[in-house]
C-alpha cells in the first residue's frame, strides 16, 4: 500500500485508532472478568499473574517493565496479590548481591491455570475475527510499532 497521503487530523492517526481499540477491548476484558463465574480475580491481576507465571523468580523493575506500569502503581496490587496468597516474594543471592523476586505460590498458579481455560473461548472469538493469515500479519504490524515507539520514547514508568 505504501505511505498514505498526510493525515490532516490527529483523531485519524493509528496512534488514535490504537488508543481508542486499546479503550475498548480493556471495557471488554474487564467486564468479562467481572460477569463471568467461575473467575475470582480481576483482568489486571490476571495480567500480573500470567506474566509471573512466565517469568518466575522476576524482579519487581522488571515485572513493571513487563507491564509497562510504574513500581509504585504496581507494588499495591502486589501487596494485595501477596496478601490473597497468590505470590509470594523470596530473597535470593545473584553475583553476590540480595535481590528480592516475585512468584506465584500453587493457589495462584491454580487460579491462573484455572482463569486461562475459561478467558480462552474469549480471546478465541476476539482474534476468530481475523483469518489465520491476517491474525500473523497484524501481530506483526503492532510489534513493529510497538519496537518503533519503544526506541523513539524513553520508557520509564516510576
Amino acid at each position: 500500500m505504501g505511505k498514505q497521503a498526510k493525515i490532516h487530523k490527529l483523531s485519524d492517526s493509528i496512534l488514535c485508532h490504537l488508543e481508542n481499540t486499546a479503550k475498548i477491548a480493556r471495557v471488554s476484558a474487564v467486564r468479562f472478568f467481572e460477569e463471568h463465574e467461575g473467575i475470582n480475580v480481576s483482568f489486571h491481576d490476571f495480567l500480573i499473574l500470567e506474566a509471573l507465571y512466565a517469568n518466575p523468580k522476576i524482579h519487581q523493575r522488571d515485572l513493571a517493565k513487563i507491564l509497562f506500569k510504574g513500581t509504585a502503581n504496581l507494588s499495591r496490587d502486589l501487596v494485595r496479590l501477596e496478601d490473597c496468597g497468590l505470590i509470594k516474594r523470596s530473597i535470593d543471592v545473584k553475583a553476590k548481591r540480595i535481590v528480592k523476586t516475585l512468584m506465584l505460590t500453587e493457589e495462584g498458579e491454580r487460579i491462573f491455570k484455572d482463569v486461562s481455560k475459561i478467558s480462552l473461548k474469549h480471546v478465541s472469538e476476539i482474534e476468530g475475527i481475523f483469518t489465520d493469515k491476517e491474525y500473523k500479519q497484524f501481530l506483526s504490524y503492532i510489534e513493529r510499532l510497538q519496537n518503533r515507539l519503544t526506541e523513539s520514547v524513553d520508557m520509564v514508568f516510576e
